[in-house]
């Protein structure tokens, strides 16, 4: 899957050199020879092989991240878990000339958008290990990120649950693995039982770092952040704006002090879907022209595409249907790519949109169905609602007014069940009720 990637060189992706990881591992061409039995043997220069291929002078970040990912495989056959761990920690710098930051081989998996290699490295790590008494829980953790990274919320909801039992209570894995699932419930639209988890885990991360004042728990940290934008993402959906603005300011700030540039991206794109759905489209494609810039000078390739569909729907609202389909088809297939099944199904309701506002409406029904059905097979809840809406309008446009006034009770239902049909959302519904059956088709805020 990776080699199929698109991707265009990177200049300067600084990767360690092959010898320092072969010499982290314990590895080389001498003591490999005295390796027995000779199948094991086989796997060693396997794992010497293509670690040797990933030198720093190859501007391919794709094809540096394949020699890494195979030489795992090979790891995996041989069942050694110390030098899979060293492996997956080594060091891997974003892009020094602009950024001073590095990352160890899983994370940087996640930060590049390749979450389907991620999920099929762990579980070849977990089916090699499962049976030697290895902790790996910290694998299985991974696993999860890698589910919820392709769309599979409720598969993502099932494995965090299972480390959080299998966890001493309080300990960081359980945090962890608790603060995921309350991320994942909401991400999957459960935002009442998320928001409960996630108040939860943020309380046993200070009840944590306070027991330990003199240790440094940089991932727990991160974490407080990530819940912090998952209480954001709530507001964002519940229409509260302002607060979901001042919440994605806060975590900025806490950003540009941690020196974690490469994770404004995100935030300023959340930052310019607020402002859009504040109806300033000018600013929001501000905020998110801002974050496309940061994404190519650190190589965020999964953020790009992320991008290209918030800029869709902004053009979308400014009535330059031309200009949105073509940033919506760049995402669309920047999402196949990737078999991101979250963002395709985005996408599908996306393009449907464009379709209705262009007066397709065939193509627009076709289009929300795609997307329907997909949202239903991974688990996504909100983005079910939005797609029965959708339908509706289509229905509308088709003179099915019955199926319409039937799809448009359905949805609102179906918000009211995931606790985000307050007054302001009811407000949005109706408005959007008018403009995309009588009105002019082009507010999506």
């Amino acid at each position: 899957m990776l080699s199929e990637i698109k991707n265009k060189p990177q200049q300067h992706s600084k990767f360690p050199s092959s010898e320092s990881v072969l010499a982290n591992m314990g590895l080389d061409s001498a003591t490999v020879k005295s390796i027995k039995p000779r199948v094991k043997r086989a796997q060693y220069r396997a794992v010497i092989n293509w670690i040797t291929k990933c030198k720093p002078q190859d501007n391919s970040v794709i094809a540096q991240l394949h020699c890494y990912i195979e030489a795992l495989y090979h790891l995996c056959e041989v069942q050694t878990w110390k030098r899979i761990k060293i492996l997956l920690a080594i060091p891997i710098k974003i892009n020094p000339p602009t950024v001073n930051y590095s990352m160890p081989l899983d994370d940087y998996l996640i930060f590049q958008g390749l979450y389907r290699e991620l999920l099929n490295s762990s579980r070849a790590i977990i089916k090699s290990l499962e049976n030697t008494g290895s902790d790996i829980s910290s694998i299985i953790l991974l696993k999860g990120k890698g589910l919820f990274g392709t769309g599979q919320l409720a598969a993502a909801c099932q494995v965090f649950e299972e480390v959080r039992v299998n966890s001493p209570e309080g300990s960081e894995t359980y945090i962890e693995a608790f603060a995921r699932l309350g991320i994942t419930n909401i991400q999957a639209g459960r935002y009442q039982k998320g928001l409960l988890t996630l108040d939860k885990a943020f309380i046993m991360i200070d009840k944590f770092l306070k027991n330990h004042p003199f240790l440094d728990f940089p991932k727990l940290e991160d974490l407080k952040t990530e819940i912090m934008g998952e209480r954001a993402y709530y507001e964002l959906n519940a229409g509260h704006y302002k607060t979901a603005m001042r919440l994605y300011t806060e975590i900025v700030d806490i950003l540009k002090k941690k020196g974690q540039v490469h994770k404004l991206v995100i935030l300023l794109i959340y930052q310019g879907i607020v402002l859009r759905r504040l109806n300033k489209y000018g600013s929001s494609i501000n905020y998110l022209t801002e974050a496309l810039e940061i994404a190519k000078n650190i190589n965020k390739e999964n953020e790009k595409i992320w991008i290209n569909h918030h800029l869709a729907y902004a053009l979308l609202n400014q009535g330059k249907l031309s200009l949105a389909e073509e940033s919506c088809q760049v995402s669309l297939e920047g999402y196949q790519i990737r078999e991101d099944n979250r963002g395709i199904s985005d996408c599908y309701e996306q393009m449907g949109l464009i379709n209705l506002a262009k007066d397709e409406v065939g193509k627009a029904e076709r289009n929300f169905a795609k997307s329907l059905a997909i949202r239903q097979s991974i688990g996504n809840i909100h983005g079910s609602a939005s797609s029965v809406k959708n339908l509706a309008f289509a229905a509308w446009h088709q003179r099915h007014y019955f199926k319409f006034a039937k799809l448009l009770l359905k949805s609102f239902k179906m918000y009211y069940q995931i606790g985000v049909l307050n007054r302001a959302r009811l407000f949005k519904m109706l408005k959007l009720v008018y403009v995309w059956t009588v009105g002019k088709r082009n507010w999506i805020s």
